[in-house]
């Protein structure tokens, strides 16, 4: 089988995979599939943990063997696969465009890995605009400091993850931080 077929299967079996996405591996369940992004509902230590959301063509390897045999039938011992969900706006997303206008207008603060050249920058924060072509971020730093506002495009998002419970408390942190 191929990436894609992988992909499928994860989505239309809910069987939890290993994606090796940009040199990186994230264990999970794909939710969704668009036309260019996945919605990856990851796995942790046997317990869900937020969304990872990728680029398709930039998926590399998954990996599905014994090891994930088993950690999909630990899940469903654990009622883990009973909290699978896809939230009611996944099924209208095709682009990382489309994810950040959906967080902007339900006002949902993701992390956001953005190529910045050589490097790749981490972020977190408020999604105050989302345009044709760019979006406007208010993020914060690991230190709780809110940083000035930067426009991006699109095309320099990396990869997005939101409601993992490290997002979540610290969301819920910064929200009471003047800013």
């Amino acid at each position: 089988m191929d990436v894609l077929d992988y992909i499928n299967e994860s989505l239309k079996a809910r069987s939890k995979m290993r994606f090796t996405y940009r040199d990186e591996e994230y264990d999970g369940i794909v939710v969704h599939r668009g036309d260019d992004v996945i919605i990856l509902q990851e796995e942790t230590d046997l317990e869900f943990d937020g969304y990872q959301i990728f680029l398709i063509n930039e998926v590399s390897e998954v990996r599905f063997n014994g090891f994930d045999a088993v950690n999909n039938e630990i899940l469903q011992n654990n009622g883990e696969l009973e909290k699978l969900k896809a939230l009611n706006w996944f099924g209208c997303v095709d682009s990382y465009a489309e994810v950040l206008k959906v967080c902007c207008s339900s006002k949902i603060w993701p992390a956001i890995e953005i190529d910045v050249g050589d490097d790749a920058a981490f972020y977190i924060g408020i999604i105050k605009e989302a345009g044709e072509s760019t979006f406007t971020l208010h993020p914060y730093d690991a230190m709780g400091v809110w940083e000035d506002e930067s426009v991006f495009d699109y095309s320099d998002v990396v990869r997005m993850e939101f409601d993992s419970r490290y997002i979540n408390h610290f969301n819920n942190f910064m929200k009471c931080q003047p800013s």
